[in-house]
């Protein structure tokens, strides 16, 4: 064989072997593009469902509890990421939805064929299905609250993520056309960068999230990306910033609060006082945080007597999980009492606890005391008036006679 034709056929393979390894590399990157682009709907979707639950404190309602607040959330993002969103509860109701005309907040989902929604509901594994109404991907993924409950549901649109992803491929796929060799190059160079890029983002994301839900408000995401992944950082740092500061206003008012205020958790341990208790109870904080009630807390009956067994306010909320309210007296530290109004507001989370509220009364019932004083004082001036009248009148009658 001729040195050309060898040299043609060298060519011809090694064209024949880089439109090949092109073409397995388009496909390739097609299928990767696609299941990036799932993945990536999967993380952005249990980011979101993670946010809906998430309580930056004691007592404050998470997103899933306040439907106005949470519409607001999803409309937010819908303007940054250009997806439609929906929440549903674990009835599959819709709790609220972003830049979604078909659906209405109150009525139920029932636009998954195979009730995609419902079995994800049951077992939490997110999965995704075609709106035969609509015509566009679904994603439904979990809403856990803790480990094993599941309270609703984040329905995802992924059809953005994947025109995105044709386009790519198509854009490879001219390349190749046009030139295998500098197709492949180009090809690999760009799977590469994206690949990075895309796991740089994802990366600092997911750490983000992670502190946040280990409660580091203060965690921020830093980056000078103008892609979604920059987008989803800004929008993670505004979110930050805002639980930030709820959180201290919270803390502002607990702590300047004239009532005293404890937080119970689930076992009847102390996990919190505010400077405000810790004056009425006579005791540091560091001394009372992590004893159980009955142990910082001497109460008593309105009388100063003990509490039949299981009684007292803070017993029956632990008990019932329910709200109890009550005059007691608390014990202080120098053994004198002090009369309050002790409020007992179970929390909602799953781990249970309370909220303890001490209301001083002791000036309302010294004003009391006052008044039931002067009250005794007129009535003895009545009685001395009202015989000095009679025995006028009589002295009178005898005048007269």
């Amino acid at each position: 064989m001729r040195i050309r034709s060898q040299i043609i056929l060298s060519m011809v393979g090694a064209a024949a072997l880089i439109g090949l390894v092109g073409g397995v590399a388009v496909f390739t990157q097609m299928a990767a593009t696609k299941y990036l682009g799932l993945t990536e709907a999967t993380n952005v979707a249990r980011e979101l469902a993670d946010t809906i639950v998430f309580e930056p404190s004691a007592g404050t309602p998470s997103l899933l509890e306040q439907p106005e607040v949470l519409k607001q959330f999803l409309e937010q993002q819908h303007r940054r990421s250009q997806r439609d969103f929906i929440v549903v509860d674990r009835n599959k109701v819709i709790v609220a939805h972003a830049a979604d005309e078909e659906h209405k907040a109150g009525e139920k989902f029932d636009h998954d064929p195979g009730n995609e929604v419902g079995r994800t509901l049951q077992d939490g594994v997110p999965r995704k299905f075609i709106d035969p109404e609509e015509v566009n991907a679904i994603l439904a993924v979990p809403i856990e609250q803790g480990e094993d409950t599941i309270v609703g549901a984040v329905l995802l649109e992924y059809d953005a993520v994947l025109h995105a992803a044709e386009q790519r491929t198509n854009s490879l796929l001219w390349m190749v056309g046009l030139s295998t060799a500098a197709a492949m190059l180009v090809a690999a160079g760009f799977a590469w960068v994206l690949l990075r890029r895309f796991g740089a983002g994802l990366s600092d994301m997911m750490n983000g999230m992670q502190a946040l839900a280990q409660g580091d408000v203060l965690t921020r995401i830093r980056h000078d990306r103008k892609d979604e992944f920059g987008q989803l950082a800004d929008g993670f740092n505004t979110m930050a910033d805002q639980l930030a500061s709820a959180r201290a206003h919270i803390e502002d008012i607990v702590e300047t609060a004239a009532e005293g205020i404890a937080v119970l958790d689930g076992d009847g341990r102390i996990a919190s006082v505010n400077p405000a208790a810790t004056t009425m109870i006579g005791r540091r904080a560091d001394k009372i945080v992590g004893l159980q009630w009955d142990a910082a807390l001497k109460l008593q009956d309105p009388r100063g007597g003990d509490f039949a067994s299981g009684t007292s306010p803070v017993e029956m909320a632990l008990a019932t999980g329910r709200q109890h309210q009550g005059e007691v007296r608390l014990t202080m530290s120098d053994g004198s009492q002090l009369p309050v109004i002790a409020s007992c507001s179970p929390l909602s989370r799953s781990e249970g606890g309370l909220v303890l509220t001490l209301n001083d009364i002791s000036e309302l019932r010294r004003a009391e005391g006052v008044v039931n004083e002067r009250a005794d004082q007129l009535a003895v001036l009545n009685r001395e008036l009202h015989e000095k009248s009679e025995t006028t009148t009589r002295l009178v009658k005898l005048g007269e006679l």
